[in-house]
């Protein structure tokens, strides 16, 4: 994008949409966001709410908490950048800088924002990445990309690490499911499977205890069987 038209696409309003399990943080960050020009065109939740939601409210730029009820800011941006293909990312992270820029590049984002420090510089990076702009360099996506094969390497399956190179090919999840030939259901396991390995989510034996499908929690009045983990009812990871 030439230097005139990122000016301009600054000028406007930017569209934003805010994903965010807590009501709290996406009241806080509306409010921040409002007041510095933006337009906040929609909120959910959950992944699930999101994609309902997302296509029909057209925003410019997603704001992604990484952790969701019913999955990551992984999945999250993986699934919208198939809902909306036209929508860009950007996610609000509490991990530390190495490990938020290798879940922004699995995620396919522009980029990522410390949540300890959200509302600093928060409207001008939407802004640059609603105007086209990756927030990380060529060269710090390919050593995430060089770090993250390497953990591969050595903790997942020969079929996990397929996935993963077509994730870091930049792939949507419907072209690694036309790619390798599985319904979308099966590939959704495949990949809580390789981001619970590579450290981005609960392990699959850890999740039969926390809850149904994605979400991370375990059900009141529920324990699970003696040596493992115990987390606290409805309480996120």
């Amino acid at each position: 994008m030439c230097s005139s038209e990122g000016t301009e696409a600054r000028r406007r309003a930017v569209r934003v949409f805010l994903l965010s399990g807590h009501a709290l943080v996406r009241r806080s960050l509306a409010d921040l966001l409002e007041q510095e020009g933006f337009e906040v065109v929609g909120e959910a939740e959950s992944i699930a709410g999101a994609l309902a939601a997302v296509p029909e409210a057209a925003p410019a730029v997603v704001l992604v908490e990484n952790r969701l009820p019913d999955g990551t800011s992984i999945e999250g941006c993986r699934a919208l950048r198939s809902a909306a293909p036209g929508t860009r990312c950007l996610t609000l992270t509490t991990y530390d800088e190495g490990k938020a820029l290798r879940s922004a590049v699995l995620a396919g984002a522009s980029g990522y924002v410390l949540q300890k420090a959200s509302a600093d510089g928060l409207p001008e990076k939407l802004r640059q990445v609603a105007a086209g702009e990756q927030l990380y360099s060529s060269e710090a996506a390919h050593a995430a990309r060089g770090a993250l094969a390497v953990d591969a390497a050595l903790r997942c399956t020969r079929s996990e690490g397929e996935l993963l190179s077509l994730m870091l090919q930049g792939m949507s999840n419907a072209q690694i499911g036309e790619a390798l030939a599985l319904p979308q259901e099966r590939l959704a396991g495949r990949l809580s499977s390789l981001l619970a390995k590579l450290g981005y989510r609960p392990a699959p034996d850890i999740a039969r205890y926390i809850g149904p499908g994605l979400a991370p929690r375990l059900p009141e009045g529920e324990r699970p069987p003696e040596g493992e983990p115990r987390l606290p009812a409805g309480e996120p990871q």
